[in-house]
């Protein structure tokens, strides 16, 4: 009796030690979570002026009260005609031009839940002249793939040395619908568009040693592409084809590349679906 009683009491000690444990364990994890608090503070801000017939609004939720860069928003367009409205809505990370504004303004004493901000919609010269994609507005609209529609870019405000990079959606009865295949997915203010032709040229470096200019050209159906890389090319020019493949079908397709690495130059067009060396 007295040995199951030594047993009975060793077993709730065991059990006793791992729950204090598992507890420890988990107030040790969630001790690295982000306090909810940070992210309470929501104001509103309200643009000027219709912008290409929508009344917009946006409910900004910075990360941090004072000095702040980045936060939650929700930007809200309304058809001043129709009164249909549709959303972008970024729970990751946004910035722009227009918050910064506000939170380096002289004598800012921080955001404070509910306030309200008049923004108006306005740039400055762009670092990017030749751009017609507007490097400080953090969203607009342009007509990307020469439908006759804009679409909507959002500005991630990245300011690297190929400018920022742009969300591309197309609006479709209300609703946004995100264009994320070549070469919508890499829009940023090097991309160069001719509407006469109705080519794209999307342009990548890595350093002084490499760059590439691919050109992509609008087609009458969407559909992926599929180009064969001949056997005699320069393996690592073979690689960085290979690289540029497309993967999603697409209503532009390559038709040409002007590839630079170290003091070599690649001046190639696909010709039946292979890459080809122009003459």
């Amino acid at each position: 009796m007295k040995s199951k009683l030594v047993l009975l009491i060793a077993i709730f000690v065991s059990l006793g030690i791992i729950y204090a444990l598992l507890n420890s364990e988990k107030k040790q994890t969630n001790s690295n979570e982000q306090p909810t608090e940070q992210n309470q503070v929501c104001v509103k801000l309200v643009y000027d002026k219709p912008i290409e017939g929508y009344e917009v609004t946006a409910d900004w939720q910075p990360f941090e009260v004072k000095g702040c860069e980045t936060g939650y928003i929700t930007i809200n367009f309304r058809d001043i005609s129709t009164g249909k409205e549709f959303q972008y809505i970024n729970r990751e990370k946004f910035s722009s031009y227009h918050t910064d504004l506000i939170t380096s303004t002289a004598g800012f004493d921080g955001y404070k839940d509910g306030d309200v901000y008049h923004i108006e919609y306005v740039t400055k010269p762009s670092p990017f002249e030749e751009s017609p994609i507007d490097y400080y507005l953090p969203f607009q609209f342009f007509d990307v793939d020469f439908d006759g529609k804009k679409e909507l870019l959002i500005n991630d405000y990245y300011q690297g040395q190929q400018g920022n990079n742009y969300e591309v959606f197309e609006i479709a009865d209300s609703v946004l619908v995100a264009k994320r295949y070549a070469p919508f997915n890499s829009v940023d203010n090097m991309m160069t568009f001719d509407s006469q032709n109705k080519i794209i040229t999307f342009y990548t470096h890595s350093g002084a040693y490499f760059s590439c200019s691919m050109y992509f050209q609008k087609i009458a159906t969407s559909t992926k592409q599929q180009i064969i890389i001949p056997n005699d090319f320069d393996e690592k020019l073979r690689q960085r084809l290979s690289e540029r493949a497309p993967y999603e079908p697409s209503d532009f397709h390559i038709i040409a590349a002007d590839i630079t690495m170290n003091e070599d130059k690649y001046l190639l067009k696909v010709d039946n679906g292979k890459w080809i060396l122009a003459k």
